[in-house]
Formats: structure tokens, C-alpha cells, sequence
């Protein structure tokens, strides 16, 4: 799905969630940076799991990098850790 709508669906769908969800915010931010260059679109992969990855990190610190994350949250912690 297009990133921009991609976008106004998480901030509705994940809104009760935000609490819980410390690197939302971040993701979304992300998100709107790179929606007209490198991710013109939501994956599939990305849409399904994005809720899980923000669910079980809760700081960049924590992120499993051997774990089988989509190349697109791969970069939202490179771009995290480069912020630092």
C-alpha cells in the first residue's frame, strides 16, 4: 500500500496501542522521511510485522538483528542508531 496511507492507518489502527508502543512515534517519523525515496510503498511483509516489532522493542538496544525482520525495519534501526 502507498507509505502515506500506510501511515494514517497506523496512527488510527495503533493509536489505544501507543503507550506500549515507545518507537511508534520514531516509526512513523521514519516513515514520512522516507516515503518519497526509499519506501514508496508498504510492503506486505512490512504491513504484518511492523506491529510485532514495535510490540517486542522498546528501545533500538534491544533490536535482534540476526532476527527475520523486513529490510525495511532493518533500516529504521540503522537510521535510529545513526540519530544517536
Amino acid at each position: 500500500i502507498p507509505t502515506p496511507l500506510a501511515i494514517q492507518l497506523w496512527q488510527i489502527v495503533l493509536n489505544k496501542q501507543k503507550n506500549s508502543m515507545k518507537l511508534l512515534s520514531e516509526w512513523l517519523a521514519f516513515c514520512e522521511k522516507v516515503q518519497d525515496k526509499d519506501m514508496k510503498a508498504v510492503s506486505r511483509d512490512v504491513w504484518e510485522q511492523v506491529y510485532d516489532f514495535l510490540r517486542e522493542t522498546q528501545s533500538v538496544d534491544e533490536y535482534d538483528d540476526n532476527g527475520a525482520w523486513p529490510v525495511a525495519i532493518d533500516e529504521f534501526v540503522e537510521y535510529m542508531q545513526e540519530k544517536k
